[in-house]
């Protein structure tokens, strides 16, 4: 009975271990999270372009090819492109030039609008839906990053207005936001979890032990209790019996 009432005693709220279970699940999850994001960072290509699942990430950033992909839609094209079966009409990701002024090629969805030639001197044509006439540049097959249709038949996927959410995630207020702060939440939140159950079995041993002293306290003072009584009720029966000798 008494471990049942201490149990009690200690025993959280319903409402305060649902809270602790759902904040358990949803760190856990954004974790989860933020590992796929590294991974899909990390996992990469011949091409030198992040993969998931054989499919690339790409965010649209021109409105070149509207109103098929939009400004800030997000595409995922199979990277499984061989040079025999691409033809004219597919539409692929491909290396482009620093449109960007930042360096760095930039990657370029586009249609292809003529294929010349084979092996290492095939020329692609590319358009944008959009545009007037075709790219300035042609471009050769080990250029080809991943195709997002072909023959007319959507190979990919794609996700109105993702691009703007993966576009934030590898921006440095992303990866500050997303990844680092709530990384350290986690980190700090584990640790609380830790230095409170910690204090708690160090409060429920307390317990323990003040119970334990409690009760052989009880049992001292039953005792003395006790003696107390037989001394008085000795000393009462000689005093009675001196009184009886007297009379």
């Amino acid at each position: 009975m008494k471990d049942n009432e201490k149990s009690n005693a200690v025993k959280k709220p319903v409402w305060k271990r649902v809270i602790s279970i759902v904040i358990d699940i949803i760190l856990v999850v954004y974790l989860l999270f933020s590992v796929c994001v590294v991974l899909m960072s990390l996992s990469t290509s011949k091409n030198g372009v992040p993969t998931v699942f054989g499919y690339t990430v790409n965010s649209i950033k021109s409105p070149s090819m509207e109103p098929l992909f939009y400004r800030g839609d997000l595409i995922l094209c199979k990277t499984d492109v061989k040079e025999d079966n691409l033809s004219k009409g597919d539409i692929i990701a491909f290396w482009g030039e620093d449109v960007n002024k930042d360096g760095s090629p930039d990657i370029i969805v586009h249609r292809i609008t003529d294929i010349e030639g084979k092996g290492s001197s095939m020329i692609i044509t590319t358009k944008g839906d959009d545009n007037p006439g075709p790219d300035e540049q042609t471009l050769a097959y080990d250029k080809i990053i991943a195709r997002y249709s072909r023959e007319g038949k959507d190979d990919g996927i794609l996700i109105k207005g993702g691009g703007k959410v993966i576009d934030f995630i590898i921006s440095s207020n992303g990866i500050l936001f997303l990844l680092v702060i709530p990384l350290a939440l986690f980190f700090f939140y584990a640790l609380f979890k830790f230095v409170k159950a910690l204090v708690e079995y160090k409060y429920s041993k307390n317990i323990t032990n003040g119970d334990n002293l409690t009760e052989a306290q009880k049992q001292k003072a039953i005792e003395e209790y006790l003696l107390k009584q037989k001394s008085e009720t000795e000393n009462n029966a000689a005093s009675q019996e001196i009184n009886d000798g007297k009379e």
